[in-house]
């Protein structure tokens, strides 16, 4: 089956906020770091936005580095409430099984990330 395609390329603005969040609360001064990729606040809190692939990787990159934590984007979690991914949260709440959730959030992993790709298999 055929994956559907993101009307606009680019990756969601919300994955890059929860980072960002993460990062200050790690205790960078993040202002500077979003000025040199030229983002700023009014972007991020923007959830129409989307963001080049290749800007956020060295972003989130560098935001790493900043906050001497290799475990940031795992952290980014912790800042990113349900509901922040709008379609792709209500797709897995709404699946009868966490399973099915997940197949789900296969399907349309590309809303989040254009080059994410995600599958599942079952095993027994």
């Amino acid at each position: 089956m055929a994956q559907p395609q993101a009307s606009v390329r680019g990756e969601m603005v919300e994955t890059t906020r929860a980072v960002v969040a993460a990062a200050e609360a790690a205790g960078v001064q993040v202002t500077p770091i979003l000025a040199d990729y030229g983002l700023d606040r009014a972007t991020l809190d923007d959830p129409s936005q989307r963001l080049k692939v290749g800007r956020c990787d060295g972003l989130w990159e560098r935001l790493v580095h900043a906050s001497g934590d290799p475990d940031l984007g795992l952290r980014a979690v912790e800042h990113s409430p349900f509901g922040n991914f709008q379609v792709i949260d209500f797709l897995g709440a709404n699946s009868p099984t966490v399973g099915e959730g997940i197949q789900a959030l296969s399907r349309y992993s590309h809303m989040i990330h254009p080059n994410l790709r995600l599958s599942t298999a079952r095993d027994g």
